[in-house]
């Protein structure tokens, strides 16, 4: 039962079971537990107002559960809405607020949504993305042998052409997975999305184009954040680098990483302390936990895991982080 997604709230967590479970971080109990019809969940929110929250993953849907205040114990809810666009896992998804929420996907693509009618508004599309149709969809996978895609690694334009970055379904192969979005902290129509295709890119709900996209890293990104100001942008990668990008000047201004360890680990997940003067980081491997001086991009303290951690979040007012580890275990630091 590892854990795969981690919200702030009263510290939320799914795993692969038919289980979302809700905590009470003071007492440390379980207050409500909701079934689900699909185990494999990638991405979790809980809106502001407390009032819902959305689940999604290899279902390509995302699901939506209205939660009340007097919702307590085991219950099997019925989805408040259940959304139908993507044409991919759903990786990460995020409350714009109660009527409307954002989904990304590994079909590289991006939709706002509508909750009180239901229909998905604006596609974003800018991501990178190679697709491939169901009519040569055997010629690619059965023609080719395994040393192409090894071959695909030296030549700089196809890089992206990598089995790594590639999933199937039942009809199309694409590459350039969305693999995050996070809303600006006081401009809620403003949003930025980390990809498979290397890029970091900022968005405006209001038209269909991203607004400003940083390169750098030379792998994955899995996980973009804004900086508490909303005037910077932190990105971690595959790359085992996190970048922090001024989003004025359009320039990054500092790296944090540990590039003399000759096995650096990739970056899972990142959080900032309220005041911006910390940055904490999870990684696919030890030290699983690190936190690093924002300004210095010194490591200041490394944080107690045994096992990988893929989600970390810091508690809205700043006082707590917890962490949710492949242990099974949601950890609080205080």
């Amino acid at each position: 039962m590892k854990i795969f997604f981690l919200k702030k709230n009263m510290n939320t967590r799914i795993h692969n079971t038919l289980i979302c479970q809700l905590w009470n971080s003071r007492t440390t109990n379980k207050k409500l537990a909701i079934s689900l019809q699909m185990g494999w969940v990638m991405a979790l929110d809980y809106a502001q107002s407390g009032n819902f929250i959305a689940s999604g993953g290899l279902d390509n849907m995302c699901s939506v559960f209205q939660i009340t205040e007097d919702s307590v114990g085991w219950e099997t809810k019925t989805a408040n809405a259940e959304l139908r666009q993507h044409e991919g896992y759903i990786s990460d998804n995020k409350f714009v607020d109660d009527t409307k929420i954002l989904t990304a996907s590994g079909d590289s693509t991006i939709i706002e949504w509508d909750l009180t009618t239901k229909h998905h508004g604006r596609t974003f599309k800018d991501h990178t993305g190679l697709y491939i149709s169901s009519f040569i969809n055997s010629f690619v996978l059965l023609s080719f042998p395994p040393f192409f895609f090894f071959f695909l690694e030296f030549l700089p334009f196809l890089s992206l052409i990598r089995r790594k970055r590639m999933w199937l379904t039942n009809t199309n192969i694409f590459v350039g997975d969305v693999m995050s979005v996070n809303l600006h902290p006081t401009e809620k129509r403003l949003f930025v999305s980390g990809s498979t295709d290397g890029t970091v890119k900022l968005w405006d709900l209001r038209v269909d184009k991203c607004t400003q996209t940083f390169r750098a890293h030379s792998s994955d990104v899995n996980v973009a954040r804004y900086f508490p100001n909303g005037r910077c942008v932190a990105s971690g990668s595959d790359d085992s680098t996190i970048r922090l990008w001024d989003i004025p000047s359009r320039r990054q201004v500092n790296q944090y990483d540990d590039l003399q360890n000759k096995s650096v680990p990739a970056v899972a997940d990142l959080d900032f302390t309220l005041s911006g003067s910390t940055l904490y980081a999870s990684y696919a491997d030890p030290p699983y936990c690190l936190a690093w001086n924002t300004l210095s991009a010194e490591k200041v303290d490394t944080v107690l895991h045994t096992v990988r951690a893929p989600r970390l979040r810091i508690h809205p007012k700043g006082h707590a982080l917890a962490s949710g580890g492949w242990d099974c275990i949601v950890r609080i630091f205080a």
